[in-house]
């Protein structure tokens, strides 16, 4: 079990980093350190540093997209867990991104409850 979650939350738009932490339950925000980018290029250097235990990560974005980061990502970390967030409902999408490695694929607007499971899921080791 995990005293305190690390999050990285990554958006190029500012407004639905903040909508997506907006989403979280009270308990998640007070036990959690978030931390945000903007690109994947961020996302990556953010990861290195702060080796969070879940990201959220946008899959359009300028400089590098939410595939490339996650790619990176699980190149340094294969047991990294991303969370891809996307508008793009198309299957092959997901199919993509889960073999790529994403932990799961979230269609925006984000469900809160969809968001409250999986970082329990996470918390509690399950």
């Amino acid at each position: 079990m995990i005293d305190k979650l690390k999050i990285l939350v990554v958006d190029d738009s500012l407004s639905a980093r903040m909508l997506l932490k907006s989403a979280f339950s009270e308990s998640i925000k007070k036990n959690s350190y978030f931390f945000e980018a903007s690109n994947g290029e961020e996302a990556v250097e953010i990861f290195k540093q702060e080796n969070p235990n879940i990201i959220f990560m946008d899959l359009t974005m300028p400089k590098m997209n939410g595939m490339e980061a996650l790619q990176e990502i699980k190149k340094i970390s294969p047991e990294a867990i991303v969370v891809m967030v996307t508008a793009d409902r198309q299957k092959e999408t997901k199919k993509e991104l889960v073999a790529a490695g994403a932990a799961n694929v979230l269609n925006k607007p984000v469900d809160e409850d969809e968001l409250r499971e999986i970082c329990a899921k996470i918390a509690f080791g399950g």
